[in-house]
Protein backbone atom coordinates (compact mmCIF):
# COMPACT_ATOMS: atom_id res chain seq x y z
CA UNK A 1 0.00 0.00 0.00
CA UNK A 2 1.31 3.37 -0.78
CA UNK A 3 1.94 6.18 1.65
CA UNK A 4 -0.76 8.31 -0.45
CA UNK A 5 -3.31 5.10 0.20
CA UNK A 6 -1.93 4.76 3.58
CA UNK A 7 -2.71 8.12 4.42
CA UNK A 8 -6.13 8.61 3.07
CA UNK A 9 -7.23 5.25 4.79
CA UNK A 10 -6.07 6.60 8.15
CA UNK A 11 -8.26 9.56 7.28
CA UNK A 12 -11.27 7.53 6.39
CA UNK A 13 -10.85 5.77 9.61
CA UNK A 14 -10.69 8.85 11.73
CA UNK A 15 -13.51 10.77 10.16
CA UNK A 16 -15.73 7.43 10.30
CA UNK A 17 -14.41 7.01 13.90
CA UNK A 18 -15.51 11.04 14.57
CA UNK A 19 -19.29 10.20 13.01
CA UNK A 20 -19.69 6.94 15.17
CA UNK A 21 -19.09 8.64 18.51
CA UNK A 22 -21.44 11.42 17.41
CA UNK A 23 -23.63 10.83 14.60
CA UNK A 24 -26.10 13.56 15.40
CA UNK A 25 -25.66 15.24 12.07
CA UNK A 26 -27.22 12.01 10.12
CA UNK A 27 -30.10 10.89 12.64
CA UNK A 28 -30.64 14.34 14.03
CA UNK A 29 -30.24 15.09 17.85
CA UNK A 30 -30.57 12.30 20.26
CA UNK A 31 -33.86 13.94 22.26
CA UNK A 32 -35.76 15.52 19.26
CA UNK A 33 -38.29 17.80 19.89
CA UNK A 34 -40.01 16.88 16.41
CA UNK A 35 -40.49 13.58 14.09
CA UNK A 36 -37.41 13.56 11.79
CA UNK A 37 -38.49 11.55 8.98
CA UNK A 38 -37.44 8.49 7.36
CA UNK A 39 -34.07 9.23 6.41
CA UNK A 40 -32.72 10.21 9.50
CA UNK A 41 -34.68 6.95 11.06
CA UNK A 42 -32.71 4.72 8.50
CA UNK A 43 -29.43 5.63 10.20
CA UNK A 44 -31.26 5.45 13.84
CA UNK A 45 -32.75 8.79 14.58
CA UNK A 46 -34.41 8.31 18.02
CA UNK A 47 -37.99 9.05 18.37
CA UNK A 48 -39.68 12.09 19.89
CA UNK A 49 -39.92 11.44 23.54
CA UNK A 50 -38.25 7.94 22.53
CA UNK A 51 -42.25 7.27 21.64
CA UNK A 52 -43.30 6.16 18.09
CA UNK A 53 -47.00 6.56 19.24
CA UNK A 54 -45.93 10.39 20.49
CA UNK A 55 -43.91 10.70 17.52
CA UNK A 56 -46.56 9.71 14.67
CA UNK A 57 -48.92 12.04 16.25
CA UNK A 58 -46.57 14.86 15.65
CA UNK A 59 -45.36 14.02 12.46
CA UNK A 60 -48.99 13.69 11.67
CA UNK A 61 -49.77 17.25 13.14
CA UNK A 62 -47.12 18.66 11.39
CA UNK A 63 -48.18 17.58 7.86
CA UNK A 64 -51.60 18.91 8.46
CA UNK A 65 -50.27 22.07 9.51
CA UNK A 66 -48.12 22.96 5.81
CA UNK A 67 -50.18 21.25 3.59
CA UNK A 68 -52.93 23.36 1.97
CA UNK A 69 -56.59 22.35 0.82
CA UNK A 70 -56.05 18.50 1.33
CA UNK A 71 -59.63 15.97 0.60
CA UNK A 72 -61.34 15.90 3.67
CA UNK A 73 -61.37 12.28 3.51
CA UNK A 74 -57.45 12.74 3.87
CA UNK A 75 -57.69 14.93 6.98
CA UNK A 76 -60.73 13.02 8.55
CA UNK A 77 -58.09 9.47 8.18
CA UNK A 78 -55.32 11.46 9.56
CA UNK A 79 -56.92 12.71 12.20
CA UNK A 80 -58.16 9.55 13.51
CA UNK A 81 -55.18 8.35 13.39
CA UNK A 82 -53.10 11.16 15.10
CA UNK A 83 -55.70 10.64 18.17
CA UNK A 84 -55.16 6.67 18.60
CA UNK A 85 -51.68 5.58 16.87
CA UNK A 86 -52.04 1.84 16.54
CA UNK A 87 -50.91 -0.38 13.88
CA UNK A 88 -54.85 -0.53 12.56
CA UNK A 89 -54.54 3.22 12.44
CA UNK A 90 -51.52 3.74 11.27
CA UNK A 91 -51.71 1.78 8.36
CA UNK A 92 -55.37 2.90 7.11
CA UNK A 93 -53.39 6.47 7.26
CA UNK A 94 -50.73 4.88 4.96
CA UNK A 95 -53.05 3.49 2.53
CA UNK A 96 -55.02 7.31 2.60
CA UNK A 97 -51.22 8.91 2.09
CA UNK A 98 -50.35 6.92 -0.77
CA UNK A 99 -53.42 7.19 -2.44
CA UNK A 100 -53.28 10.77 -2.24
CA UNK A 101 -49.14 10.97 -3.49
CA UNK A 102 -50.90 8.90 -6.53
CA UNK A 103 -53.52 11.29 -7.02
CA UNK A 104 -54.02 13.14 -10.64
CA UNK A 105 -53.82 16.78 -9.67
CA UNK A 106 -51.90 17.20 -6.82
CA UNK A 107 -48.44 18.95 -7.09
CA UNK A 108 -44.90 17.55 -7.07
CA UNK A 109 -44.28 18.72 -3.75
CA UNK A 110 -47.55 17.47 -2.73
CA UNK A 111 -46.88 14.25 -3.16
CA UNK A 112 -43.60 13.72 -2.09
CA UNK A 113 -44.63 15.24 1.07
CA UNK A 114 -47.47 12.34 1.42
CA UNK A 115 -45.18 9.86 0.13
CA UNK A 116 -42.68 11.00 2.73
CA UNK A 117 -45.06 10.93 5.79
CA UNK A 118 -46.08 7.47 4.69
CA UNK A 119 -42.49 6.24 4.49
CA UNK A 120 -42.12 7.62 8.27
CA UNK A 121 -45.26 6.22 9.76
CA UNK A 122 -43.67 2.91 8.72
CA UNK A 123 -41.10 3.39 11.28
CA UNK A 124 -43.71 3.41 14.09
CA UNK A 125 -45.96 0.55 12.48
CA UNK A 126 -42.46 -1.45 12.89
CA UNK A 127 -41.85 -0.47 16.48
CA UNK A 128 -44.92 -1.23 17.55
CA UNK A 129 -44.77 -4.93 16.16
CA UNK A 130 -45.82 -4.89 12.64
CA UNK A 131 -43.45 -7.26 10.95
CA UNK A 132 -44.58 -6.29 7.54
CA UNK A 133 -43.94 -2.67 8.37
CA UNK A 134 -40.71 -3.84 9.53
CA UNK A 135 -39.66 -5.21 6.27
CA UNK A 136 -40.25 -1.96 4.49
CA UNK A 137 -38.01 -0.02 6.87
CA UNK A 138 -35.49 -2.79 6.33
CA UNK A 139 -35.57 -1.77 2.84
CA UNK A 140 -35.23 2.07 3.44
CA UNK A 141 -32.77 1.41 5.71
CA UNK A 142 -30.43 -0.33 2.81
CA UNK A 143 -31.13 1.98 0.43
CA UNK A 144 -29.74 4.66 2.20
CA UNK A 145 -26.99 1.67 2.98
CA UNK A 146 -26.08 1.30 -1.01
CA UNK A 147 -26.07 5.42 -1.36
CA UNK A 148 -23.47 5.46 1.27
CA UNK A 149 -21.31 3.42 0.13
CA UNK A 150 -21.71 4.64 -3.52
CA UNK A 151 -20.76 8.08 -1.79
CA UNK A 152 -17.81 6.60 0.19
CA UNK A 153 -19.09 7.35 3.52
CA UNK A 154 -18.29 4.57 5.58
CA UNK A 155 -19.63 5.40 8.97
CA UNK A 156 -23.13 6.57 7.53
CA UNK A 157 -22.75 2.86 5.44
CA UNK A 158 -22.37 1.37 8.34
CA UNK A 159 -25.43 2.88 10.66
CA UNK A 160 -27.74 2.12 7.56
CA UNK A 161 -27.05 -1.28 7.53
CA UNK A 162 -27.16 -2.05 11.44
CA UNK A 163 -30.28 -0.55 11.30
CA UNK A 164 -31.40 -2.51 8.35
CA UNK A 165 -30.38 -5.89 9.91
CA UNK A 166 -32.08 -5.11 13.09
CA UNK A 167 -35.54 -4.06 11.45
CA UNK A 168 -34.75 -7.20 9.10
CA UNK A 169 -34.39 -9.45 12.58
CA UNK A 170 -37.82 -7.24 13.45
CA UNK A 171 -39.27 -8.63 10.29
CA UNK A 172 -39.09 -11.93 11.05
CA UNK A 173 -42.43 -12.22 13.57
CA UNK A 174 -45.59 -9.81 14.13
CA UNK A 175 -46.20 -9.17 18.22
CA UNK A 176 -48.86 -7.68 20.03
CA UNK A 177 -49.30 -4.33 19.79
CA UNK A 178 -49.97 -4.45 23.50
CA UNK A 179 -46.45 -5.15 24.01
CA UNK A 180 -44.46 -1.81 23.05
CA UNK A 181 -42.78 -0.19 25.62
CA UNK A 182 -40.76 3.35 24.76
CA UNK A 183 -37.21 2.70 24.78
CA UNK A 184 -34.45 4.63 22.87
CA UNK A 185 -32.90 3.15 19.36
CA UNK A 186 -29.39 3.68 20.73
CA UNK A 187 -30.08 0.78 23.33
CA UNK A 188 -32.02 -1.04 21.14
CA UNK A 189 -29.35 -1.09 18.12
CA UNK A 190 -26.64 -1.34 20.75
CA UNK A 191 -26.40 -5.28 20.74
CA UNK A 192 -25.78 -5.01 16.54
CA UNK A 193 -22.69 -3.34 17.30
CA UNK A 194 -20.34 -6.01 17.74
CA UNK A 195 -20.73 -6.87 14.01
CA UNK A 196 -19.30 -4.40 12.79
CA UNK A 197 -15.69 -6.15 12.45
CA UNK A 198 -17.13 -9.05 11.52
CA UNK A 199 -18.88 -7.54 8.94
CA UNK A 200 -15.94 -5.51 8.03
CA UNK A 201 -13.54 -8.58 7.77
CA UNK A 202 -16.42 -10.68 5.52
CA UNK A 203 -15.98 -7.80 3.49
CA UNK A 204 -12.54 -7.54 2.61
CA UNK A 205 -12.33 -11.75 2.16
CA UNK A 206 -15.10 -11.75 -0.23
CA UNK A 207 -13.63 -9.01 -2.14
CA UNK A 208 -10.46 -10.58 -2.20
CA UNK A 209 -11.81 -13.87 -3.54
CA UNK A 210 -13.41 -11.98 -6.49
CA UNK A 211 -10.40 -10.13 -6.78
CA UNK A 212 -8.18 -13.64 -6.84
CA UNK A 213 -11.01 -15.19 -9.77
CA UNK A 214 -10.08 -12.20 -11.85
CA UNK A 215 -6.77 -12.82 -11.36
CA UNK A 216 -7.44 -16.70 -12.28
CA UNK A 217 -9.48 -15.60 -15.58
CA UNK A 218 -6.40 -13.41 -16.34
CA UNK A 219 -3.86 -15.91 -16.38
CA UNK A 220 -5.92 -18.44 -18.37
CA UNK A 221 -6.05 -15.37 -20.80
CA UNK A 222 -2.71 -14.31 -21.30
CA UNK A 223 -0.63 -17.40 -19.48
CA UNK A 224 2.30 -17.34 -17.81
CA UNK A 225 3.48 -13.66 -18.68
CA UNK A 226 -0.19 -12.18 -18.36
CA UNK A 227 -1.76 -10.56 -15.58
CA UNK A 228 -0.55 -13.37 -13.14
CA UNK A 229 2.66 -11.34 -12.50
CA UNK A 230 0.70 -9.27 -10.20
CA UNK A 231 -1.19 -11.61 -8.19
CA UNK A 232 1.54 -12.07 -5.86
CA UNK A 233 1.61 -8.45 -5.07
CA UNK A 234 -2.39 -8.27 -4.87
CA UNK A 235 -2.25 -11.16 -2.04
CA UNK A 236 0.02 -9.19 -0.40
CA UNK A 237 -2.27 -5.61 -0.70
CA UNK A 238 -5.58 -7.99 0.67
CA UNK A 239 -2.90 -8.75 3.63
CA UNK A 240 -2.09 -5.44 4.43
CA UNK A 241 -5.69 -4.73 4.48
CA UNK A 242 -7.32 -7.25 6.74
CA UNK A 243 -4.38 -6.03 9.23
CA UNK A 244 -5.30 -2.82 8.81
CA UNK A 245 -9.43 -4.11 9.90
CA UNK A 246 -7.48 -5.31 12.92
CA UNK A 247 -6.05 -1.57 13.97
CA UNK A 248 -9.28 -0.19 13.77
CA UNK A 249 -10.20 1.13 17.02
CA UNK A 250 -14.38 0.56 16.81
CA UNK A 251 -16.15 1.73 19.70
CA UNK A 252 -17.86 -1.68 19.78
CA UNK A 253 -20.02 -2.68 23.19
CA UNK A 254 -18.47 -6.09 23.31
CA UNK A 255 -15.84 -6.30 21.14
CA UNK A 256 -14.87 -7.14 17.41
CA UNK A 257 -15.02 -10.39 15.68
CA UNK A 258 -12.07 -11.49 14.07
CA UNK A 259 -11.30 -15.04 15.05
CA UNK A 260 -13.70 -16.26 17.93
CA UNK A 261 -11.49 -19.09 18.43
CA UNK A 262 -8.70 -16.91 19.13
CA UNK A 263 -10.53 -14.62 21.04
CA UNK A 264 -9.89 -14.97 24.80
CA UNK A 265 -13.58 -15.24 25.99
CA UNK A 266 -15.44 -12.41 27.31
CA UNK A 267 -15.12 -11.80 30.88
CA UNK A 268 -16.00 -9.17 33.69
CA UNK A 269 -14.57 -8.39 37.23
CA UNK A 270 -17.46 -7.88 40.01
CA UNK A 271 -15.39 -7.05 42.53
CA UNK A 272 -11.90 -4.82 42.33
CA UNK A 273 -9.13 -6.32 43.32
CA UNK A 274 -8.23 -5.01 46.95
CA UNK A 275 -12.22 -4.13 47.47
CA UNK A 276 -12.55 -6.21 50.40
CA UNK A 277 -8.92 -5.37 52.11
CA UNK A 278 -10.57 -2.65 54.26
CA UNK A 279 -12.94 -5.15 56.07
CA UNK A 280 -11.49 -7.17 59.28
CA UNK A 281 -9.65 -10.52 59.11
CA UNK A 282 -7.71 -12.30 56.63
CA UNK A 283 -8.11 -13.49 53.23
CA UNK A 284 -8.25 -16.87 54.51
CA UNK A 285 -10.21 -17.19 57.74
CA UNK A 286 -11.68 -13.76 56.91
CA UNK A 287 -11.96 -12.57 60.55
CA UNK A 288 -9.10 -11.82 63.63
CA UNK A 289 -11.17 -13.92 66.16
CA UNK A 290 -11.16 -17.68 66.41
CA UNK A 291 -14.81 -17.63 67.12
CA UNK A 292 -16.03 -17.00 63.83
CA UNK A 293 -15.72 -19.19 61.45
CA UNK A 294 -16.55 -16.85 58.45
CA UNK A 295 -16.83 -13.51 57.82
CA UNK A 296 -17.82 -11.25 54.48
CA UNK A 297 -13.82 -11.24 53.67
CA UNK A 298 -13.58 -14.34 53.47
CA UNK A 299 -16.90 -15.44 51.59
CA UNK A 300 -15.70 -13.10 48.84
CA UNK A 301 -12.35 -13.14 48.70
CA UNK A 302 -12.08 -14.87 45.95
CA UNK A 303 -14.26 -12.97 43.93
CA UNK A 304 -12.12 -9.91 44.30
CA UNK A 305 -10.18 -9.27 41.20
CA UNK A 306 -11.32 -12.75 39.14
CA UNK A 307 -12.45 -12.21 35.92
CA UNK A 308 -15.79 -13.66 35.72
CA UNK A 309 -17.13 -15.52 32.55
CA UNK A 310 -19.86 -14.14 30.22
CA UNK A 311 -22.35 -16.38 28.76
CA UNK A 312 -22.10 -15.50 24.51
CA UNK A 313 -22.47 -16.67 21.61
CA UNK A 314 -25.84 -18.69 22.05
CA UNK A 315 -27.30 -20.08 18.93
CA UNK A 316 -30.84 -18.02 18.75
CA UNK A 317 -32.13 -20.89 15.87
CA UNK A 318 -31.32 -23.83 17.91
CA UNK A 319 -33.14 -22.22 20.95
CA UNK A 320 -36.38 -21.29 18.89
CA UNK A 321 -36.77 -24.42 17.82
CA UNK A 322 -36.62 -25.95 21.34
CA UNK A 323 -38.68 -23.41 22.87
CA UNK A 324 -41.25 -23.60 20.03
CA UNK A 325 -41.74 -27.02 20.38
CA UNK A 326 -41.90 -27.26 23.92
CA UNK A 327 -43.71 -23.84 24.39
CA UNK A 328 -45.79 -23.39 21.23
CA UNK A 329 -48.25 -20.65 22.98
CA UNK A 330 -45.38 -18.51 24.01
CA UNK A 331 -43.91 -18.30 20.43
CA UNK A 332 -43.96 -14.40 20.23
CA UNK A 333 -42.20 -14.05 23.53
CA UNK A 334 -39.23 -16.88 22.24
CA UNK A 335 -38.91 -14.63 19.22
CA UNK A 336 -38.59 -11.69 21.11
CA UNK A 337 -36.11 -12.81 23.86
CA UNK A 338 -34.45 -14.21 21.15
CA UNK A 339 -33.72 -10.88 19.18
CA UNK A 340 -31.69 -9.67 22.16
CA UNK A 341 -29.60 -12.81 21.71
CA UNK A 342 -29.12 -12.18 18.28
CA UNK A 343 -26.16 -10.30 17.84
CA UNK A 344 -24.14 -13.52 18.91
CA UNK A 345 -22.42 -11.23 21.34
CA UNK A 346 -22.51 -11.39 25.23
CA UNK A 347 -25.67 -12.55 26.78
CA UNK A 348 -27.80 -9.83 26.92
CA UNK A 349 -31.84 -9.76 27.85
CA UNK A 350 -33.45 -6.67 28.27
CA UNK A 351 -35.18 -6.63 31.26
CA UNK A 352 -38.87 -8.56 30.69
CA UNK A 353 -41.88 -8.67 32.59
CA UNK A 354 -44.28 -11.63 31.47
CA UNK A 355 -47.61 -11.73 32.24
CA UNK A 356 -50.38 -13.47 31.95
CA UNK A 357 -53.84 -15.42 33.96
CA UNK A 358 -52.20 -18.18 36.47
CA UNK A 359 -51.57 -21.44 35.26
CA UNK A 360 -49.86 -20.54 31.70
CA UNK A 361 -46.84 -22.12 32.66
CA UNK A 362 -44.53 -18.86 31.95
CA UNK A 363 -42.38 -19.78 35.40
CA UNK A 364 -41.48 -22.70 33.68
CA UNK A 365 -41.12 -21.47 30.16
CA UNK A 366 -38.36 -18.44 31.25
CA UNK A 367 -36.29 -21.36 33.31
CA UNK A 368 -36.46 -23.86 29.92
CA UNK A 369 -35.60 -20.42 27.78
CA UNK A 370 -32.31 -20.08 30.17
CA UNK A 371 -31.42 -23.54 30.11
CA UNK A 372 -31.53 -23.76 26.18
CA UNK A 373 -29.31 -20.41 25.92
CA UNK A 374 -27.10 -22.29 28.40
CA UNK A 375 -27.63 -18.96 30.58
CA UNK A 376 -27.42 -20.06 34.20
CA UNK A 377 -30.44 -18.84 36.20
CA UNK A 378 -31.93 -18.57 39.80
CA UNK A 379 -35.78 -18.43 40.51
CA UNK A 380 -36.48 -16.07 43.18
CA UNK A 381 -40.05 -15.85 44.37
CA UNK A 382 -40.92 -12.44 45.69
CA UNK A 383 -44.40 -13.37 46.97
CA UNK A 384 -44.54 -12.52 50.64
CA UNK A 385 -41.00 -10.68 50.60
CA UNK A 386 -41.72 -7.54 52.84
CA UNK A 387 -38.31 -5.99 53.05
CA UNK A 388 -35.42 -5.05 50.90
CA UNK A 389 -32.78 -7.72 51.89
CA UNK A 390 -32.93 -9.08 48.17
CA UNK A 391 -30.29 -5.78 47.74
CA UNK A 392 -28.16 -6.84 50.68
CA UNK A 393 -28.27 -6.24 54.58
CA UNK A 394 -25.46 -4.87 56.89
CA UNK A 395 -23.15 -7.22 58.21
CA UNK A 396 -23.89 -5.49 61.90
CA UNK A 397 -26.50 -8.08 62.17
CA UNK A 398 -26.24 -11.56 62.64
CA UNK A 399 -28.32 -12.49 59.31
CA UNK A 400 -26.35 -10.02 57.15
CA UNK A 401 -25.56 -11.18 53.82
CA UNK A 402 -24.75 -9.84 50.49
CA UNK A 403 -27.28 -9.07 47.37
CA UNK A 404 -29.11 -11.99 45.91
CA UNK A 405 -27.31 -10.79 42.25
CA UNK A 406 -23.96 -10.82 44.64
CA UNK A 407 -24.85 -14.09 46.00
CA UNK A 408 -26.03 -15.44 42.56
CA UNK A 409 -23.07 -14.55 40.59
CA UNK A 410 -20.53 -16.13 43.31
CA UNK A 411 -22.33 -19.50 43.52
CA UNK A 412 -22.54 -20.02 39.73
CA UNK A 413 -19.42 -18.48 38.76
CA UNK A 414 -20.53 -16.56 35.74
CA UNK A 415 -20.81 -12.82 35.71
CA UNK A 416 -24.19 -12.48 33.10
CA UNK A 417 -26.43 -15.09 35.08
CA UNK A 418 -30.77 -14.74 34.98
CA UNK A 419 -32.61 -14.06 38.49
CA UNK A 420 -35.75 -14.58 37.67
CA UNK A 421 -38.36 -13.01 39.92
CA UNK A 422 -41.71 -14.81 40.07
CA UNK A 423 -45.02 -13.07 41.13
CA UNK A 424 -43.55 -9.94 41.41
CA UNK A 425 -46.59 -8.19 41.69
CA UNK A 426 -47.38 -9.97 44.86
CA UNK A 427 -44.00 -8.48 47.15
CA UNK A 428 -44.80 -6.63 50.17
CA UNK A 429 -45.27 -2.86 50.17
CA UNK A 430 -45.20 -1.91 53.64
CA UNK A 431 -41.89 0.19 53.81
CA UNK A 432 -40.53 -0.15 57.58
CA UNK A 433 -37.54 -2.19 56.53
CA UNK A 434 -37.48 -1.25 52.58
CA UNK A 435 -39.21 -3.22 49.85
CA UNK A 436 -38.09 -5.67 46.76
CA UNK A 437 -38.64 -3.25 44.34
CA UNK A 438 -36.52 -0.35 45.48
CA UNK A 439 -33.71 -2.77 45.65
CA UNK A 440 -34.59 -3.20 42.29
CA UNK A 441 -35.23 -0.17 40.64
CA UNK A 442 -31.69 0.31 41.62
CA UNK A 443 -30.46 -2.84 40.00
CA UNK A 444 -32.35 -2.51 36.59
CA UNK A 445 -30.55 0.62 36.13
CA UNK A 446 -27.13 0.68 33.83
CA UNK A 447 -25.52 3.07 36.26
CA UNK A 448 -26.81 2.00 39.11
CA UNK A 449 -25.69 -1.88 38.98
CA UNK A 450 -22.82 -0.79 37.60
CA UNK A 451 -21.45 0.14 40.76
CA UNK A 452 -23.62 -1.47 43.49
CA UNK A 453 -23.15 -0.46 46.32
CA UNK A 454 -23.46 -3.61 48.49
CA UNK A 455 -24.14 -2.69 52.47
CA UNK A 456 -22.84 -6.21 53.02
CA UNK A 457 -19.60 -5.45 52.11
CA UNK A 458 -19.47 -1.64 51.97
CA UNK A 459 -18.04 -1.44 48.89
CA UNK A 460 -18.72 -1.19 44.84
CA UNK A 461 -19.60 -4.39 42.94
CA UNK A 462 -20.50 -4.33 39.07
CA UNK A 463 -23.44 -6.42 38.75
CA UNK A 464 -24.09 -5.10 34.97
CA UNK A 465 -23.92 -8.35 33.70
CA UNK A 466 -26.73 -9.80 35.83
CA UNK A 467 -29.78 -10.35 33.67
CA UNK A 468 -33.65 -9.56 35.08
CA UNK A 469 -36.53 -11.59 34.25
CA UNK A 470 -39.96 -11.35 35.40
CA UNK A 471 -43.47 -13.18 35.98
CA UNK A 472 -46.92 -11.31 37.50
CA UNK A 473 -50.86 -12.65 36.49
CA UNK A 474 -51.21 -8.87 36.27
CA UNK A 475 -49.52 -5.79 36.46
CA UNK A 476 -51.95 -3.66 39.09
CA UNK A 477 -49.49 -4.39 42.10
CA UNK A 478 -46.59 -3.76 40.57
CA UNK A 479 -45.28 0.07 41.11
CA UNK A 480 -45.53 2.29 38.48
CA UNK A 481 -41.43 3.27 38.29
CA UNK A 482 -40.58 -0.30 38.62
CA UNK A 483 -42.69 -1.13 35.81
CA UNK A 484 -41.22 1.60 33.52
CA UNK A 485 -37.89 -0.18 33.86
CA UNK A 486 -39.32 -3.55 32.74
CA UNK A 487 -40.58 -4.27 28.57
CA UNK A 488 -44.00 -6.03 30.03
CA UNK A 489 -44.77 -8.48 27.31
CA UNK A 490 -48.56 -10.10 27.66
CA UNK A 491 -49.02 -13.41 26.92
CA UNK A 492 -51.64 -15.81 26.36
CA UNK A 493 -52.52 -19.28 27.78
CA UNK A 494 -52.42 -22.78 26.37
CA UNK A 495 -54.82 -24.00 23.55
CA UNK A 496 -56.78 -26.88 22.95
CA UNK A 497 -54.32 -28.01 20.30
CA UNK A 498 -51.26 -27.48 22.69
CA UNK A 499 -52.54 -30.22 24.41
CA UNK A 500 -49.79 -32.95 23.63
CA UNK A 501 -47.24 -30.56 24.18
CA UNK A 502 -48.28 -29.46 27.58
CA UNK A 503 -48.85 -32.79 28.49
CA UNK A 504 -45.72 -34.41 27.28
CA UNK A 505 -43.98 -30.74 29.23
CA UNK A 506 -46.06 -32.13 32.91
CA UNK A 507 -45.40 -35.83 32.52
CA UNK A 508 -41.74 -34.97 32.28
CA UNK A 509 -41.77 -32.86 35.43
CA UNK A 510 -43.57 -35.24 37.23
CA UNK A 511 -40.63 -38.04 36.19
CA UNK A 512 -38.32 -35.26 38.00
CA UNK A 513 -39.99 -34.87 40.93
CA UNK A 514 -40.65 -38.72 41.29
CA UNK A 515 -37.26 -39.71 40.26
CA UNK A 516 -38.28 -41.79 37.71
CA UNK A 517 -37.37 -42.23 33.79
CA UNK A 518 -39.13 -42.89 30.79
CA UNK A 519 -39.08 -46.63 31.30
CA UNK A 520 -40.93 -46.29 34.40
CA UNK A 521 -43.22 -43.20 33.41
CA UNK A 522 -43.40 -43.49 29.65
CA UNK A 523 -45.62 -40.73 28.11
CA UNK A 524 -49.20 -40.87 27.32
CA UNK A 525 -50.51 -42.65 24.78
CA UNK A 526 -53.15 -41.28 22.24
CA UNK A 527 -56.06 -43.12 24.38
CA UNK A 528 -54.60 -41.51 26.95
CA UNK A 529 -54.81 -37.86 25.47
CA UNK A 530 -58.48 -38.25 24.02
CA UNK A 531 -59.04 -38.51 27.85
CA UNK A 532 -57.44 -35.64 29.09
CA UNK A 533 -58.77 -33.83 25.65
CA UNK A 534 -62.25 -34.40 27.11
CA UNK A 535 -61.54 -32.37 30.20
CA UNK A 536 -59.29 -29.78 29.27
CA UNK A 537 -60.34 -27.37 26.59
CA UNK A 538 -57.17 -25.06 26.91
CA UNK A 539 -56.51 -22.62 29.40
CA UNK A 540 -54.59 -23.31 32.89
CA UNK A 541 -52.18 -26.24 33.47
CA UNK A 542 -53.08 -26.38 37.19
CA UNK A 543 -56.26 -28.32 36.21
CA UNK A 544 -54.34 -30.31 33.27
CA UNK A 545 -51.95 -31.36 35.73
CA UNK A 546 -54.08 -32.82 38.04
CA UNK A 547 -55.53 -34.54 35.16
CA UNK A 548 -52.05 -35.92 34.69
CA UNK A 549 -51.03 -37.14 37.65
CA UNK A 550 -54.76 -38.47 38.42
CA UNK A 551 -54.05 -40.10 35.09
CA UNK A 552 -50.41 -41.44 35.83
CA UNK A 553 -51.50 -42.30 39.12
CA UNK A 554 -54.18 -44.92 37.87
CA UNK A 555 -51.69 -46.66 35.76
CA UNK A 556 -49.91 -47.32 38.87
CA UNK A 557 -53.16 -48.79 40.49
CA UNK A 558 -53.86 -50.37 37.89
CA UNK A 559 -50.20 -52.51 37.43
CA UNK A 560 -50.72 -53.34 40.99
CA UNK A 561 -53.60 -55.14 40.66
CA UNK A 562 -52.01 -56.59 37.36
Amino acid sequence: MTDDASRARAAAVQAARATLLDSTALTGPRQPEASLGPRKKGYGAEFVGYDARRDAGLAIAAFLAEEPQLPAALVRTLGRTRRDVTIASLQKADDALREHANADGVSDAGQDAAAHLADDLLFAQAALGNAKAAAYCASICLRLFHASLANGNHAAAWLALRNGIRYSTDATVDLQESEYVSDQQASLLAPYDGLALKLGETAAIVAAAHRQIGVEEDLLRGGAGGAGGSARAWVDEQADDLAALAQLDWPLGDGGWRDRAARPAPTLVVLAKGALDHLPGSETSGSSRSTRGSTPRAEFNALAGEALPLVHGVDVVAVGKLLDARFPWFRDLTALLLRDLANGGVARLRNTLAVSPPGSGKTSYLQAFCQAAGIPCVLYNAAGVADAAFGGTSRQWSTGRASVPLQTIQRLRVANPVIIIDEIEKAGTRSENGRLTDSLIALLEPAGSRAFHEVYLETNADLSGTQFLATANGTGGVPGPLLDRFRVVHVGLPRAEDLPVAAANLVSEIRDERGLDSGWLPDLDGDELHLLGRVWKGGSLRPLRRAVTTLLDGRETLARRH
